[in-house]
């Protein structure tokens, strides 16, 4: 069910109408808005000019997808974090954005960094800024939480190895 919707909102942002709601997906009735998508979208395409990388239009494209694709992943695990009641304090979310190297000065945490970057450099509020982190610490704990439910059978591993082996 969850990688279904994965899909199922990803197939609905290319086959749907996404012009007339300003939303890029869909996913179980959570609507992923356009605006964080062009934001992020516009943020990893400064990055790229700043690191002097090509931009053409297959990059372009590229970056699209992955931004999209992205989105649609962390709504859907954000969404199974809610339904396992996965919990995420303020001491953690605060934990998370005093080790960003980019608002630390000399080793430690700056406030005054801190909202200059975000200001500028993000163009996010901190209240955003921090809830979007929340949400990332959920979603980190998620798939931890698929990861160490997932166990490897030593036959399927044997078949994957002769797959992998076969096809080279």
């Amino acid at each position: 069910g969850f990688l279904a919707g994965i899909f199922i909102g990803f197939g609905g942002y290319f086959f749907g109408d996404r012009g007339s709601s300003g939303d890029v997906a869909e996913i179980n009735g959570t609507k992923i808005p356009y605006i964080k998508y062009s934001r992020i979208f516009n943020r990893i395409l400064d990055n790229m000019r700043d690191e002097n990388k090509e931009i053409n239009e297959q990059v372009l494209e590229s970056v699209r997808r992955e931004v999209l694709q992205d989105l649609i992943q962390e709504e859907a695990l954000f969404q199974e974090s809610k339904k396992y009641s996965i919990i995420v304090t303020d001491a953690e979310v605060a934990f998370n954005i005093q080790r960003y190297p980019a608002f630390q000065q000399d080793g430690r945490f700056n406030q005054q960094i801190y909202f200059q970057a975000l200001g500028y450099r993000l163009k996010m509020f901190p209240k955003e800024f921090e809830e979007s982190q929340r949400r990332q610490i959920a979603v980190s704990k998620m798939r931890n939480m698929i990861i160490e439910a997932v166990k490897i059978t030593e036959p399927e591993l044997r078949l994957e190895y002769a797959r992998r082996n076969n096809n080279n």
